[in-house]
Order: C-alpha cells, then sequence, then structure tokens
C-alpha cells in the first residue's frame, strides 16, 4: 500500500481532493465557508478529512486526534511507515508506543481550534488532525517562526517533512482504498 503511484498505474477508488484554507486565525472562514457550502455533497461522499495545522515541528510521531473511528486506519498505516530515526523502532507506530510508555495509542479529542471543526461537527465527517513533533518549540506564531529556525532546530535535515510526506501520502491512498 505504501508506495503505490499514478505513474505505476495506480488509480484510487475514491477521489482524493487537497485543500488550502485561508483565515484560519481570524476565526475559521475559509473551511468554514467551505464546508456549509459542499455540506450535502460532503455528507453524501466525504469518507474523510485529514487535517495539517503544523505538520512538522520535529521528526517524531507523538500525537493525534480525531473520531474515535479513524484509529485503526492510522494505526494500519503509521505501522508502515519507518521513522525518521532508526533507534525509535521499526514503524511510526512503535515509536508513537514509545513516546506513550507502552500504553495503546488513542485519539485525542478534537476541539473546535481548528480548520477541522465545521467538517466533524457540523458535516458529521470523521477527521483525524496529526503533523510530527518532538523539538522544543515556543516559537509558533511568532516573528522567529520561519525556514532558519526550521532548517536549524526544529527539523534540521528535514527528515521529519519527509516523513511527514510519507506519513500523509500512505494514509490518503490507504483512505483513498479502503474507504
Amino acid at each position: 500500500m505504501l508506495f503505490r503511484s499514478a505513474r505505476g498505474g495506480w488509480i484510487p477508488r475514491h477521489t482524493i481532493r487537497l485543500a488550502f484554507w485561508d483565515a484560519e486565525e481570524t476565526g475559521l472562514f475559509g473551511s468554514t465557508e467551505w464546508a456549509e457550502a459542499n455540506g450535502d455533497d460532503l455528507r453524501a461522499r466525504c469518507i474523510a478529512y485529514i487535517n495539517v495545522d503544523v505538520g512538522v515541528s520535529g521528526a517524531s510521531f507523538q500525537r493525534a486526534s480525531g473520531s474515535p473511528g479513524m484509529l485503526g486506519v492510522l494505526v494500519r498505516t503509521l505501522a508502515e511507515v519507518t521513522p525518521a530515526d532508526p533507534a525509535a523502532g521499526a514503524s511510526l507506530l512503535e515509536e508513537w508506543r514509545t513516546h506513550l510508555s507502552g500504553r495503546e495509542p488513542r485519539l485525542g479529542l478534537v476541539g473546535a481550534g481548528s480548520d477541522y471543526a465545521s467538517f466533524c461537527h457540523h458535516v458529521g465527517v470523521p477527521v483525524l488532525d496529526l503533523g510530527l513533533s518532538g523539538a522544543s518549540g515556543g516559537q509558533y506564531h511568532t516573528a522567529f517562526d520561519d525556514f532558519l529556525l526550521i532548517e536549524r532546530f526544529i527539523d534540521p535535515g528535514f527528515r521529519g517533512h519527509e516523513k511527514a510526506g510519507e506519513l500523509f501520502a500512505a494514509l490518503l491512498a490507504r483512505l483513498a482504498e479502503e474507504g
């Protein structure tokens, strides 16, 4: 499942749509307006909404929140993706379990603080909100939140960015096939 591509002849069973919203910080206007305008179609056809507000603030998988029914597809996908740090285990799933001190992974509950809100709470679409983390932060939404900070401190070598891309591609491909 992990390395399917259009170049290799793969055609997903379900459509994959990518969206980039504006006005998130000023009231979730972009995603809310779109979800409201397309609510009937979303209720009828949308399998899931994957939210990536902070995709990379480090190179390890430590957290996820979302609709409880989305845990299975996330766990199956995490089991296929190797971590940026080989010492973290054989998969991002093992890395997450290590971070949880051996406890079984579970999804945190989503609130209303990001673009998933309208999809989950108004339209009723299952959601996931995830990203890679692990670096010390404090820079989010400050003047220091820039390329140089990422390059020097948050994700030197961009290993987290590479793994985030691999994770999101595998998750979207899985949803497009299994949904």
